[in-house]
């Protein structure tokens, strides 16, 4: 089986495992605080509308700043800010190497993020958000293994480890690759995977099987860590300016709500 045939089958598999898990632990919990906002409005015949849609400013101060966090703890903001920002910086590019450098390249034979100055840019880019991604999950492990009482409830350790492992085999990925490829006019750009390629030389790890061994394990390890995500409280990224929109006006049946929203917030 080709890395092609290989990887797609992965996604496939995992995007399935992915819809059962927003819909169970994000769609009908949202459903579920809507009716009861809904039933709560019928008994004290209360005519607020219902906000079902994050507002800007609740987008903002949750997802973005995380000022909930912040006002918890500087340094928990600050790790949970490289973790945030490095990922979704990571996934942009990375998104944007596979539409332009991969499809566009072998059906439109578009080359600027292949062999022009676009390629390089999405290698320091993706190489930079990996570095800050992999710094706060580091510092998040660290965390996790001092204040193990305090934190086990806060930290999901099995989502945060395998987002570590897809990291940094990530970087070993690159690494593997330019050992067996030193010529790459872009090497200087991949700063971390292009230090680390004659390393892997010198301890004569390199090769085309040990690259493909490594991109596979990379690959599976990433697909599994989406195919996670809905299933760990890693899913807040994504819901918790939903569940803080829809619990943020009136104080009906709050307490009900805040018991069901705590997964998503």
């Amino acid at each position: 089986m080709d890395k092609f045939t290989y990887f797609w089958s992965l996604i496939i598999v995992a995007s399935t495992l992915f819809m059962i898990g927003a819909y169970k632990n994000v769609f009908l919990k949202i459903y579920y605080i809507v009716w009861v906002n809904r039933r709560v409005q019928e008994v004290n015949g209360a005519i607020d509308p219902v906000v079902t849609m994050p507002e800007v400013s609740t987008i903002i101060n949750e997802a973005v700043m995380q000022n909930r966090i912040k006002n918890r703890s500087t340094f928990l903001w600050s790790r949970h800010s490289l973790i945030f920002f490095g990922f979704m910086v990571l996934f942009f590019f990375d998104c944007i190497y596979t539409v332009f450098g991969h499809y566009m390249h072998h059906y439109l034979h578009y080359e600027y993020f292949i062999s022009g100055p676009g390629r390089a840019f999405l290698k320091f880019c993706m190489e930079l958000s990996g570095a800050v991604l992999l710094l706060g999950l580091t510092a998040g492990l660290i965390h996790r293994i001092i204040f193990a009482k305090q934190e086990r409830t806060l930290i999901d350790i099995k989502l945060i480890v395998l987002l570590w492992v897809v990291t940094l085999t990530g970087f070993l990925t690159e690494a593997f690759r330019l050992s067996i490829e030193p010529n790459d006019p872009f090497i200087s750009y991949s700063f971390i995977g292009g230090n680390l390629a004659p390393v892997l030389q010198n301890l004569h790890l390199s090769g085309s099987n040990a690259a493909a061994a490594v991109w596979t394990f990379h690959a599976t390890v990433t697909v599994a860590f989406f195919a996670y995500i809905p299933f760990s409280k890693f899913v807040h990224i994504m819901v918790a300016p939903i569940g803080r929109s829809i619990t943020q006006n009136g104080n009906y049946g709050q307490m009900k709500r805040e018991r069901i929203t705590e997964g998503l917030l």
